[in-house]
């Protein structure tokens, strides 16, 4: 299969995934595929071809807008079959390529958190943070909120805000967006979606995020294995 998720996704490795929750994420892509699947038409002439892929475009990306997954990928400004930022800003060192495939678990809902193990499992697993044990552990707590992760959170979120403020973004702005958790989700996991920012910002916003991502992923491995 190709099209947007497929560009995003890949290439990503396999190992330690939860199978029950990979099988589940494998038929949702499935069903991204379905209309064209069941709409194919035949001797379709050349014209009528491109509008009839423009609406199948359309469809994937409604149907991937409506992913709770994939709440914070911005879909309005990607088109099929183009290289998500996420990939195109890790350029081709090996270490920047791991970083992004991280960071990809985390942007697609594939890495599994303590909430999702308990979602799956139909609450017979706690959804608690296994690090903190204070509150559920989803993508928000994760990246934003457990104090199990503060040392590398705090140095990178003063890193992202001493970006913006080199960029020259006003400081109501700043406030805003760090104030506000979702709108700081959105500028972590994919910052193309604020217009306001140039596309080498977006790509300085993406390395630093991409480090962030990848050392938190890496300190709540190493304290679930303590």
């Amino acid at each position: 299969m190709d099209g947007l998720l497929i560009d995003l996704a890949s290439p990503m490795d396999s190992e330690n995934f939860d199978k029950e929750h990979f099988k589940l994420v494998e038929n949702d892509i499935k069903h991204l595929f379905k209309t064209f699947t069941e709409n194919k038409i035949e001797n379709i002439s050349p014209v009528h071809e491109v509008e009839f892929s423009c609406f199948l475009a359309s469809m994937k990306k409604k149907e991937a807008k409506e992913k709770s997954s994939l709440k914070y990928i911005n879909f309005n400004d990607s088109n099929i079959g183009t290289v998500h930022n996420i990939w195109k800003s890790s350029g081709t060192d090996p270490y920047s390529i791991n970083m992004a495939a991280i960071k990809v678990k985390i942007a697609t809902g594939i890495m599994i958190l303590q909430y999702q193990r308990s979602r799956f499992s139909k609450n017979c697993i706690s959804a608690i943070c296994p690090l903190c044990n204070i509150e559920p552990e989803d993508m928000t707590h994760f990246i934003l909120k457990c104090e199990k992760l503060s040392s590398i959170r705090n140095r990178f979120m003063q890193e992202l805000k001493s970006l913006l403020v080199d960029c020259n973004k006003p400081p109501l702005l700043i406030q805003e967006l760090f104030d506000d958790k979702e709108n700081l989700l959105h500028l972590i996991i994919d910052c193309t979606s604020y217009h306001f920012l140039t596309y080498k910002e977006q790509v300085r916003i993406e390395t630093l995020t991409r480090g962030l991502c990848y050392k938190l992923y890496h300190k709540r491995l190493l304290l679930m294995s303590e």
